[in-house]
């Protein structure tokens, strides 16, 4: 899946040249990250990524890994990668990323990775896909590198996720996603890992879930963090 530079990539690269290097989470003087901040990232991370599930867990949810829970200083970062610019901190999320989806890809068999799908609200906002090419990185990162698809669209445009509950979210996004015009019929018995930066609820996952099952594929996932509130199960997920 090619990506090309956008208009955002150009200036963002032109403000990096300008301006001197800040850590992404305290601000101090630092390329990307201070030593401190590097450090506490590392420990954010679980020795080993594991199976996480929300609760209450939303019916439909596929099989998820996650490589960490969403704290400080991970939290920030995230949000600092998508929302604020940061594109300069790909590399290092990628890293934690491909963890998740080396575990998520080995239980399957010639798997797809399918991103979860960026909104069109989103992508004119942020002027590219952050999260498409975080997966992309970290897809990268593998052995053996499986396919990346675009494979679910949005049908229609949710609502802005902040702010709503467990049942608002899922009613948000139910129906909202189709597959991409003509890949439908590629999906078929086809194994798959969706892959997103964390989950929350969960809702994003089951409704990505329910566009590829119809498909006929079946759906694993990936996620980089699940937020702190989510239960993380630190047993290893069996081969």
């Amino acid at each position: 899946m090619g990506m090309r530079r956008s208009v955002g990539d150009v200036a963002r690269a032109v403000v990096g040249l300008l301006l001197p290097g800040r850590c992404a989470s305290c601000g101090q003087p630092a390329d990307v990250l201070c030593r401190p901040c590097r450090h506490d990232f590392s420990r954010a991370r679980l020795p080993f990524p594991s199976r996480a599930t929300p609760t209450p867990c939303p019916a439909g949810l596929p099989t998820t890994i996650t490589a960490a829970p969403l704290v400080e200083p991970l939290r920030g970062l995230v949000t600092a990668y998508k929302d604020q610019g940061r594109r300069d901190l790909v590399d290092l999320l990628a890293d934690v990323l491909a963890g998740a989806l080396r575990v998520a890809v080995h239980a399957t068999t010639s798997p797809v990775v399918v991103p979860v799908p960026g909104s069109s609200r989103g992508r004119r906002h942020r002027g590219d896909r952050p999260v498409e090419d975080l997966v992309v990185a970290a897809t990268a990162r593998l052995a053996d590198p499986p396919p990346v698809w675009r494979a679910v669209v949005f049908a229609r445009s949710p609502a802005d996720q902040a702010g709503l509950d467990r049942e608002a979210r899922a009613a948000n996004l139910r129906e909202s996603m189709m597959p991409s015009p003509g890949l439908g019929r590629r999906l078929e018995g086809r194994q798959v890992v969706i892959v997103d930066d964390v989950m929350t609820t969960g809702a994003t996952l089951v409704e990505a879930a329910r566009v590829l099952r119809e498909c006929g594929a079946h759906p694993r996932a990936a996620v980089l963090a699940a937020t702190q509130r989510q239960p993380v199960v630190r047993d290893r997920e069996p081969d």
